[in-house]
């Protein structure tokens, strides 16, 4: 018989309210640490869409220790909170429910079926998931955002969409 070795990756998905409370220390926070991002407007779509704009981001474990920190970083990248209030707005907007890999990984393949070019290899990978979160799926004004947190064994990966409505 053979045995499959198992591996504690030590996942770092969070609560509510954990996110509610880094949320209002976060704007004091020092400089951002090295983070790859890929950004995709609708003319780099097979099918344009109006208004249609997705990012994601790659953190390192390294230099991003857990998930909800990567996780504020990212947000500020796209969203651009600047004081506690709006970070306060998006930790009470988010839906933190779980995401398995199949799902993930289901999302990920439609953009790079929708793209005219490939995407980045960070968003190409298939291997060594952990954990995600969905992170906001609402409407906002005009436009429907979804975002997703994606852990894998050695980095984190944020996917921002927002489409005009």
């Amino acid at each position: 018989m053979r045995r499959l070795a198992t591996i504690d990756w030590n996942i770092t998905v969070f609560s509510r309210d954990e996110l509610l409370q880094q949320s209002r220390l976060w704007p004091n926070q020092g400089d951002m640490p090295l983070m790859e991002v890929a950004e995709f407007h609708e003319h780099q779509f097979k099918k344009p869409t109006c208004g249609a704009w997705v990012e994601a981001h790659r953190g390192d474990k390294q230099n991003f220790p857990t998930a909800l920190g990567f996780w504020l970083w990212s947000l500020r990248l796209v969203a651009n909170p600047k004081t506690v209030g709006d970070f306060i707005q998006f930790a009470e907007a988010a839906s933190l429910e779980p995401l398995d890999d199949t799902t993930y990984f289901q999302i990920i393949g439609s953009l790079q079926a929708a793209l005219k070019r490939p995407a980045p290899e960070f968003l190409q990978r298939r291997d060594s998931f952990v954990a995600g979160l969905t992170m906001l799926n609402d409407i906002i004004g005009v436009y429907y955002r979804y975002s997703l947190l994606a852990e894998f064994r050695h980095d984190f990966v944020a996917y921002h969409r927002q489409v005009a409505i």
